[in-house]
């Protein structure tokens, strides 16, 4: 998958409103289980009003990987030359021991005009 440059948009921020809320709501559960819980940096695509979560291949990337939990979306923030950690939010939301299959949509950058 390659980088796709894109800007918030009105649709872009609706559809990453519900992917937000859907951490949110993966995150309820985890309280007072003691598990570990991923924490999302500032500019999560999983994140409520942040650059990414209003992006709409962004969001739709994101939503992918976490639907189908075969491809790992990684975090955007990282130090230039380090390589980027996986995304708290994706963690959250996917269950990699159980991927789903079902989501024949394709990535943003496979997408044809």
């Amino acid at each position: 998958m390659t980088l796709v440059r894109n800007k918030p948009t009105d649709l872009g921020r609706s559809f990453g409103k519900h992917l937000a809320r859907f951490c949110e709501e993966k995150l309820k559960q985890y309280i007072g289980t003691g598990l570990a819980v991923p924490q999302r940096c500032g500019t999560c695509a999983f994140r409520e009003w942040t650059a990414p979560n209003g992006c709409e291949p962004t969001v739709w990337d994101a939503m992918k990987c976490a639907m189908e939990s075969k491809t790992r979306f990684m975090c955007h923030e990282h130090k230039k030359g380090d390589e980027p950690s996986i995304c708290a939010g994706y963690l959250l939301l996917a269950d990699e021991n159980h991927p789903r299959t079902f989501n024949d949509f394709p990535f943003s950058d496979e997408m044809v005009s």
